[in-house]
């Protein structure tokens, strides 16, 4: 059940004007989408409805993105194993992968210089984790108290399985630090996400800074981000935006969200995301995405 009037009667999908792919002069080839509390349930699953959806596009020709600001490691074996499923955009956009067979398409790094500051500014205040090669690396006292640093409980298996513990993070950064995808600031409430992300942005803006959630800001190559890579892959599969449909529900989806020809926020998106967004779909929970993708392609 709709439960949000103001989406409902202003911009929801169920109201968008031609939105159907039968409607369209340029029809739409191609879908990527976030992972986490957009096509995933909050349990972490892919719905039945959503996975038959897919299906359904997969056999009619249409490419299927993964988009997402996790490690490639870290993404759910039952998507990588989809068939069809051809490319995921990893590390918020610091890499593009090939999925079968595997390969890297393009990957960016953290400049060393920038990411010295970082270390020295924020190590001794919070938790760190970095993505190298696609596997994640945290703070040991984040993998194994992770609800301490703002972690909702049902996150916590996942941090635990897909984050490699490391004692002493700023030695390990210096180490590694020519080859660091994404590096992620754990930080505890929404408002001193805010207030850093604040400072950091007009600091470094050759820098790409944004957040996925309250407790994390993520932090890449200024050439990465969801959208440039997205932009990347259509230009190499030789679409235009228009030919793009994109989903998600966090700030770090609103580039995304922007550039493609129908960008649709969650219900349970951010302020951010929702702006960026053409209009809006129902929530993660209510399979919003299935929703949507049927009314476009199928209905």
């Amino acid at each position: 059940m709709i439960s949000n009037t103001d989406w409902q009667n202003t911009r929801s999908i169920f109201h968008h004007p031609n939105i159907k792919q039968k409607n369209r002069a340029v029809p739409y080839r191609l879908v990527a989408f976030d992972l986490d509390r957009t096509v995933l349930r909050n349990d972490g699953t892919l719905s039945f409805a959503t996975r038959s959806v897919l299906q359904t596009l997969v056999e009619r020709k249409i490419h299927i993105v993964i988009a997402s600001g996790r490690p490639y490691t870290s993404l759910p074996q039952e998507l990588l194993d989809f068939p069809g499923i051809e490319y995921a955009i990893t590390s918020n956009g610091a890499a593009l992968i090939r999925i079968h067979p595997f390969e890297y398409i393009d990957q960016l790094f953290i400049p060393a210089q920038q990411l010295q500051k970082l270390v020295h500014s924020y190590a001794a205040l919070y938790p760190l984790e970095v993505f190298i090669s696609g596997q994640g690396y945290a703070s040991r006292e984040y993998v194994e108290f992770p609800t301490s640093f703002g972690a909702k409980e049902q996150h916590i298996n996942y941090v635990q399985s897909t984050r490699i513990p490391v004692e002493n993070m700023p030695e390990f950064i210096f180490r590694h630090q020519d080859e660091i995808e994404s590096m992620d600031i754990l930080v505890p409430s929404a408002q001193i996400n805010q207030e850093i992300r604040q400072i950091l942005c007009p600091k470094y803006p050759e820098l790409h800074i944004t957040s996925s959630n309250d407790h994390m800001i993520e932090i890449s190559h200024g050439n990465a981000g969801k959208g440039n890579r997205l932009i990347h892959l259509l230009q190499l599969l030789h679409l235009s935006p228009e030919e793009c449909i994109t989903f998600g529900d966090g700030d770090n989806d609103a580039d995304m969200l922007r550039i493609s020809g129908l960008g649709i926020a969650m219900e349970n998106a951010s302020e951010a995301a929702k702006k960026a967004a053409a209009c809006i779909t129902l929530s993660n929970e209510n399979d919003g995405v299935a929703a949507a993708l049927r009314l476009i392609f199928i209905t």
